[in-house]
């Protein structure tokens, strides 16, 4: 019996235990507290110098062959000069170095870099002048020889094409002037310059337009207006009109040049000027009576046969004329010896013409007695009545034949 509760007893030891570990008791203990640790921001993403070449750009927008430029390259040491997190100030500055600069396909230069504070840039410049058209490719780099520890070495290298053209060539391909000889006061001077650009893209300048005025008895007239001339690409053409109006009468010579200034750095300098230089007279205003036509029916009669000579007249000037009057002289209706010398004077009177009017008039006339070869003259206003600038074409002759 004593076995028996013994033993019961170990079994009863040996269940609790098994139960014990799988559930353990329960009890209300104060939590365990852990240790206050102080929280530390992460460090900026880079406390190093990085150096960078920002740009390369070029002095000029338009890059012509000859025509010198500058380079400037922009390298900066892109690390912040203060942590973007606790605000305070970092030190990241760069030791000295070098910068390389390689136009095309040979190094051009090398540029010692000073040392740059955090944020700090700097632009380094060369000069160039190219020799051949086309693309022109320049390469930057900072520390070449990798000298330097930094963050980052992909932004250490930048390139950039740049083009080249040929050097424009301007020239004035055609100077017109309207009228082309002579004006008649009051009027005006109508002067067209064509200009061609053979070369390259140029950039704007001006056309000058000269003029001397010889004026008789008083003083001379000279103009040199300069007129724009926008920029023109390569074959492109463009008209530069001017109007002049003379006051005085004279003799007027015009000329002309393009880029007077030499605003344009061309590749032919000496083609700029006019490939013809002008002159027109001006004069006076007034009537201009021309004596455009003088016929007759026939060029010989017999006896008691009617000649008839026709006469035109028109007004060339540019102001009304007046009335005038138009003469035939002949030769009297005598026998052949006894005419010579002794003339018969008729007349026909014309209205007054404006610019472009014409006036005709008809002379009927016979011989019963001479016999021969007798010729007219017909003269337009030799009285003088009008003001006609010009009495050279106021007078023709005709030859006749008697039978």
């Amino acid at each position: 019996m004593k076995k028996l509760t013994l033993f019961g007893n170990i079994l009863f030891l040996l269940l609790f235990a098994v139960q014990g570990w799988a559930n353990p008791p329960h009890f209300n203990m104060p939590a365990k507290q852990l240790p206050n640790k102080q929280f530390n921001p992460p460090k900026t993403p880079h406390s190093q110098p990085d150096l960078a070449v920002k740009s390369i750009t070029a002095s000029d927008s338009l890059l012509q062959v000859g025509k010198e430029f500058t380079i400037v390259v922009t390298v900066k040491n892109t690390t912040s000069p203060r942590n973007p997190f606790t605000g305070k100030p970092q030190q990241a500055k760069s030791l000295p170095t070098k910068l390389s600069l390689q136009i095309g396909r040979t190094t051009h230069a090398i540029f010692s870099l000073s040392p740059l504070n955090a944020g700090q840039s700097v632009n380094l410049s060369q000069k160039y002048k190219p020799r051949h058209p086309g693309d022109l490719t320049v390469t930057a780099v900072v520390d070449p020889n990798n000298q330097l520890r930094e963050h980052n070495r992909r932004n250490n290298t930048r390139s950039r094409t740049f083009h080249v053209s040929q050097p424009p060539d301007l020239r004035i391909i055609s100077f017109k002037a309207v009228p082309g000889k002579t004006l008649l006061l009051p009027g005006s001077i109508d002067l067209v310059a064509t200009v061609k650009n053979f070369g390259g893209p140029s950039q704007a300048t001006t056309m000058l337009f000269t003029l001397h005025g010889n004026i008789d008895n008083d003083m001379d007239v000279v103009e040199r207006p300069k007129k724009p001339v926008r920029a023109l690409t390569h074959n492109e053409t463009i008209r530069i009109p001017w109007r002049f109006t003379p006051v005085k009468p004279g003799l007027y010579i015009i000329g002309g040049q393009v880029d007077p200034d030499n605003k344009v750095a061309e590749s032919n300098e000496s083609n700029n000027v006019v490939p013809q230089i002008h002159q027109i007279q001006v004069k006076e205003g007034g009537a201009d009576l021309d004596l455009i036509s003088l016929s007759a029916n026939h060029n010989h009669r017999h006896w008691y046969q009617k000649f008839v000579v026709t006469a035109q007249v028109t007004n060339r000037g540019n102001m009304a004329s007046g009335p005038f009057k138009i003469h035939l002289y002949r030769l009297f209706d005598k026998p052949a010896g006894w005419a010579q010398g002794s003339r018969k004077d008729t007349s026909k009177s014309c209205p007054s013409l404006t610019k472009g009017q014409t006036c005709t008039v008809k002379f009927e006339f016979e011989y019963k007695k001479y016999v021969g070869n007798p010729h007219v003259s017909v003269r337009v206003d030799p009285e003088k009545k009008v003001k006609d600038f010009n009495r050279r074409n106021n007078q023709r002759k005709l030859h006749l034949r008697v039978l």
